[in-house]
């Protein structure tokens, strides 16, 4: 399989580079026949992002809904959002490390505050045996407002265009391992655990968000 970095589109005009250089902050990729499909509930690539997962809603803000089908069984992954269009781009909106391997999918509102946290209901693969009485843990790095888990889509009104936000999903091989200190790490050591550890990846998924967009017309 090929591997590459963020595509090029993810990386706004400020991010500049020498020719021949990689960009910055890239994060392996691997498609093929065999990869992940990744699917947000509510969104689409290229879409709004929906405003239940941004800091302009009524309600509390909260992870979304995210599930994909994998040709591969029994096989852990990891998850990326973030927003290159940030002034400190990238800016990490959520990083997760490890999604256990009986889960094809994770529900809305998934805990916040702590790098362990219980799994919330999602989606459960039905090829993959769950160990009666294990719970299922999440483990989730620190975002770019140095919080554990989820960080909601808050980009500054002053912005007249829209950030975009990706999403990207990462089938880790079977002996994959999370690293010591991985709680404390950055995106460019995710970055390089995700190239050692990774074997297949979805095709990376953008929406918008900003401040107009959700004002009431």
């Amino acid at each position: 399989m090929e591997k590459y970095g963020f595509p090029q589109a993810l990386y706004s005009c400020r991010a500049k580079k020498k020719k021949g250089e990689s960009p910055p902050h890239s994060v392996a990729m691997a498609t093929g026949a065999d990869s992940p499909v990744l699917q947000v509930k509510g969104g689409k690539h290229g879409g709004a992002l929906p405003i239940a997962h941004t800091c302009f809603g009524p309600e509390p803000p909260q992870s979304p809904e995210v599930a994909w089908q994998d040709p591969v069984p029994g096989r852990a992954h990891a998850l990326l959002m973030v927003d290159p269009d940030a002034p400190r781009q990238p800016f990490v909106h959520w990083m997760v490390w490890w999604i256990p391997p009986v889960v094809s999918g994770l529900g809305a509102g998934q805990p916040t505050g702590a790098a362990v946290v219980p799994l919330l209901p999602g989606t459960e693969d039905a090829r993959a045996r769950r160990p009666v009485g294990a719970p299922l843990l999440l483990l989730q790095g620190k975002n770019g407002a140095g919080t554990f888990g989820f960080y909601p889509a808050c980009p500054p009104p002053t912005h007249a265009t829209p950030h975009r936000y990706f999403l990207l999903l990462w089938r880790l091989a079977l002996d994959a391992a999370v690293p010591r200190g991985w709680a404390e790490a950055t995106l460019d050591e995710f970055q390089q655990w995700i190239s050692k550890s990774a074997e297949a990846s979805a095709a990376p998924l953008f929406m918008y968000a900003g401040a107009s967009m959700y004002t009431a017309k």
